[in-house]
């Protein structure tokens, strides 16, 4: 952290001269390089710099309800405004009495019961290390407001910051058009594995090509341990996304969505609570004499050994150190301009790496994609000015993003080698004496695949080794055939849709062999 008597700083840590982190555009030339392609592909035309400083701003905006909901939910046993672990997963798990009839809590099949998304662990664990209580399940009640919105009525026992927390996910704005949406999962339920091997490779290993995100996931060991097990919950996550009805209020997927959001502003709320301590015991010191010298000393809490508080709250935490993030060069730990990019990852970068492999996405597919993409964005809380229709917006702000982002931090490297090295952690279909030869296999395919996805330079940044690209020289052809030729027809599609449901259900298998 800068010294705090030449540069003061605010209560969230950030330089109280500029609205913008050290890593706004800290790298800039770097990031032009890796998104020429883009640039290209995506019909990018110039530099907006209006659009530059409103992603500047946004690394140190969030979002505001999770957050609230974080505080509340941080708050000591007994205080009368904390919200509980379990007050939220009744919240998210019950639909409001009397939403049958309604768009909002409308299911589809026999059983009107909404169970636990399959697969899904998360949603009946604890999403923080607080302890819980049981709260009272709350009268509900299911209306549309003025504006044509669908929104769900809280009793009065709700706390507050639940209530505006639920308030804006049970909400479905007047632009969500749900055919749209289906539309989309079914085009992503078709893409089987050229998703899984898009969204792995150019999404999650080639985001740890800039420092900021990565650092946070080091900081909170998210994949350094524990790889396969993040690896799968993700893939399930985006799985359960596209089946029919999943993403209506209540669904299974909606409420895996929304769990997510409050899991991401706790974990933000942890960070930045101590960064906030640190920040302003900083300015206190700077008013003695000793004051730079215990500046210097607020700043090495930024290491990954921390400070003896911030060593106690990673101990109770057991698996972060919350003393360690920096926010000044880093912006928020889960900020707007991340979000943003994230969701870019998930439909733009999506659309244009599966093309990349000989998938065929006409107009129509893209639109859809990015629609569903626009409801789970929403859900999750990432700002309106970062929510799109089409994929050449998205790709416009996808570009800019990366003009935007530092360049690479210790934590890249780290991350990606231990992606690669979780291929040999899989068991794969066969015989035992057949696992270390799949192994090999899927890792030099992934190895292969990701040397054109990211290029020379940037492998070389991660540490990771080159292969030639005979993956896409296969991959290429039969997508081809799938996608071009077989895929044109209603017959054909779903034939494509099987053999995806098979692809993807024998790769999740795969990262945790205890599933049946």
């Amino acid at each position: 952290m800068v010294e705090t008597v030449d540069n003061p700083v605010d209560d969230v840590g950030r330089s109280a001269r500029s609205p913008y982190p050290a890593r706004f555009r800290a790298a800039e030339a770097r990031g032009a390089r890796i998104g020429r392609p883009l640039r290209l592909l995506g019909r990018v035309r110039g530099v907006d710099e209006a659009l530059l400083d409103r992603i500047g701003r946004a690394f140190f905006e969030e979002d505001d309800a999770g957050a609230a909901l974080a505080t509340a939910m941080r708050l000591p046993a007994g205080d009368p405004g904390r919200v509980t672990h379990a007050q939220l997963r009744e919240a998210l798990t019950a639909p409001p009495q009397g939403s049958a009839d309604h768009e909002i809590g409308r299911l589809h099949g026999d059983d009107r019961e909404v169970g636990p998304l399959h697969r899904d662990r998360s949603i009946n664990g604890p999403i923080s290390v607080q302890e819980t209580d049981l709260g009272t399940r709350s009268q509900q009640r299911t209306d549309l407001d003025g504006g044509g919105q669908q929104r769900t009525d809280f009793g009065a026992g709700t706390p507050e910051p639940l209530r505006r927390f639920l308030d804006e996910v049970t909400a479905v704005p007047s632009w969500v058009d749900w055919d749209l949406v289906e539309a989309g999962a079914a085009v992503q339920r078709r893409l089987g594995q050229n998703a899984g091997d898009v969204l792995l490779q150019l999404s999650l290993v080639g985001g740890y090509r800039f420092g900021g995100p990565a650092d946070l996931l080091a900081a909170t060991g998210a994949l350094t341990g524990g790889t396969l097990r993040r690896l799968v919950e993700t893939q399930e996550w985006t799985v359960g996304l596209y089946e029919p009805g999943a993403l209506r209020p209540y669904g299974p997927a909606w409420r895996t969505t929304v769990h997510v959001r409050a899991m991401h502003a706790l974990v933000s709320a942890s960070f930045t609570s101590s960064s906030r301590a640190r920040s302003l015991g900083a300015t206190s010191s700077s008013t003695s004499p000793s004051g730079t010298s215990a500046s210097r000393a607020n700043s090495s809490s930024t290491s990954p050994s921390g400070t003896g508080a911030s060593r106690a709250n990673s101990s109770r935490s057991g698996r972060r150190d919350a003393g360690s993030w920096d926010t000044g060069r880093w912006g928020l730990p889960i900020n707007q301009a991340d979000q943003a990019a994230t969701l870019g990852l998930f439909d733009g970068a999506l659309i244009v790496g599966c093309r990349s492999l000989g998938v065929r996405i006409p107009p129509s597919d893209s639109r859809a994609v990015v629609h569903l993409w626009k409801w789970v964005g929403h859900l999750m809380g990432v700002h309106p000015d970062f929510l799109v229709d089409d994929e050449w917006a998205r790709h416009r702000i996808n570009y800019h993003v990366l003009r935007a982002q530092a360049g690479i931090s210790d934590a890249g490297p780290r991350l990606a080698q231990a992606v690669i090295a979780a291929q040999a952690e899989r068991v794969y279909p066969g015989p035992a004496w057949w696992q270390p030869w799949r192994a090999r296999f899927e890792r030099e395919r992934l190895l292969s695949m990701l040397t054109v996805f990211l290029g020379v330079r940037s492998m070389r940044e991660l540490g990771l080794p080159l292969r030639p690209p005979w993956a896409h020289a296969y991959v290429l052809p039969l997508n081809v055939w799938r996608y071009h030729l077989l895929g044109r027809s209603r017959w054909g599609r779903e034939c494509l849709e099987r053999w995806a449901r098979r692809r993807n259900d024998t790769t999740l298998a795969s990262y945790r062999p205890e599933l049946p």
